[in-house]
């Protein structure tokens, strides 16, 4: 893998993304402060002692009823999915011709980035491999299978060692639910400590004592994940993380990339203090984390080491490795080098494989597969210490529905045959398909 995206000549990072990622910082700070307008709110409220000494439910209901009041204004999303497709999609290098680079644009990201051969996944991936058993290869609940109660065991010990470089290639294989909350703590290098329970605790008191601007557009992301079968009777457990998360002023020397924030200009603070503003679909990526543990601390725990380390990649425009441009980049590459006439019909139909490809992506696949489907995936990211399986699996959905994407006339049809992905994901978590 490489420490930072390059050109396709090995150059230091196109000055085009550090241009085209001022641009986007400058949108959503502009979004930021159109929106706290229309909605005539501060950034940042202390409570009144009337407020505090309300019921909490009561409180909540209150906040739910304004939370309409609002929409009703026309809140938006200061970082909407559709408005960050639009920024990576304009970013282009204009000391950069064909002619010149000899690099000829697959799809719609038009630098010429480096990204991963498929041959060098297969080699840093082989546990992926059609040869190799994976715990979670059937999903059917036909019990434990004598390979899969083995590979439970020596989970159990490994995690008894604390050999976080064997759990790693242990967990390659997929890790059982019963033990995935712990080992994604030794992955993701979080040392269990009561102190958690209490910056946790503390984070709850700010959620309590403050009322944010940006909490407007995360209850309504919040809200969303009501109306989810999987995940609605975890709303309370994703309201308390998602608010803790924005509140939490450790986050911004852990973020893998910077985020994007602002300066409250009656504090001179980062805001907000966790020094990003939360994407849209935030709590979509919160809610399967509820199946790890029933302990709202742990949860907070897990999440503020999977974002910080890999999600925040997601939706970030940036040169690094693994950033949202590199996935984008990769996704296309690869199936343009699988399947270059499924990818040259998308695209003449209207339909580019990026664009229906991109929700995926800046999601992590959150809400778009079952919370077990989803979890298996992201034991991947955990167990590789990579994002890139996220594009890799967005391609394996190409290639398996290809037959029927070849016979679509429009981007109507596209996304009508891409509209349940639960039934590709046993076939496509294999490199071989």
């Amino acid at each position: 893998m490489h420490a930072m995206a390059l050109a396709a000549d090995g150059s230091k990072p196109l000055e085009a993304v550090a241009r085209a990622r001022e641009a986007w910082r400058t949108e959503v700070v502009r979004g930021l402060r159109e929106m706290r307008a229309k909605l005539g709110l501060p950034w940042a409220r202390l409570r009144s002692a009337a407020e505090l000494a309300e019921d909490d439910d009561d409180r909540a209901v209150a906040e739910d009823e304004r939370l309409v009041a609002l929409l009703d204004k026309g809140l938006v999303q200061p970082l909407a999915i559709n408005a960050l497709f639009r920024a990576l999609i304009r970013i282009t290098n204009p000391n950069a011709t064909a002619a010149f680079t000899r690099f000829f644009p697959l799809g719609l990201i038009s630098l010429a980035l480096a990204v991963p051969s498929r041959s060098e996944l297969r080699c840093s991936w082989d546990a992926l491999s059609l040869g190799n058993k994976c715990c979670d290869d059937s999903l059917a609940p036909d019990g434990p299978t004598e390979w899969e109660d083995a590979h439970y065991e020596a989970g159990k010990a490994l995690l008894a060692t604390g050999d976080v470089d064997a759990l790693r290639d242990w967990a390659r294989h997929g890790i059982p639910s019963s033990l995935r909350f712990d080992a994604w703590l030794a992955l993701l290098l979080v040392a269990p400590s009561h102190d958690n329970a209490l910056h946790f605790d503390a984070l709850l008191g700010e959620v309590e004592a403050w009322d944010f601007a940006i909490d407007a557009p995360l209850r309504a992301d919040i809200n969303a994940t009501a109306n989810d079968e999987h995940y609605f009777v975890f709303l309370d457990l994703i309201r308390d993380v998602a608010l803790a998360f924005v509140r939490d002023r450790t986050l911004p020397s852990l973020l893998a990339l910077p985020g994007i924030s602002l300066v409250d200009p009656s504090s001179g603070a980062a805001y907000p203090p966790c020094g990003v503003v939360p994407p849209e679909g935030l709590a979509h990526m919160i809610a399967p984390l509820a199946y790890l543990s029933s302990a709202p601390d742990g949860v907070y725990s897990v999440f503020r080491a999977l974002y910080t380390r890999h999600l925040v990649r997601l939706s970030a425009l940036a040169s690094g490795s693994e950033s949202l441009l590199t996935l984008a980049a990769a996704f296309e590459t690869w199936l343009a080098e699988l399947d270059p006439v499924l990818a040259a019909h998308c695209t003449a139909i209207g339909a580019p494989p990026l664009r229906a490809a991109f929700p995926w992506l800046v999601r992590g696949f959150s809400s778009f597969l079952p919370p077990g489907q989803l979890l298996a995936l992201w034991d991947r990211i955990v167990a590789y210490d990579s994002l890139y399986v996220v594009p890799a699996l967005a391609v394996g959905i190409f290639t398996l529905r290809a037959s029927s994407l070849l016979e679509c006339a429009s981007p109507q049809d596209v996304a009508g045959v891409l509209s349940n992905l639960s039934a590709c994901f046993s076939a496509t978590t294999r490199l071989d398909h």
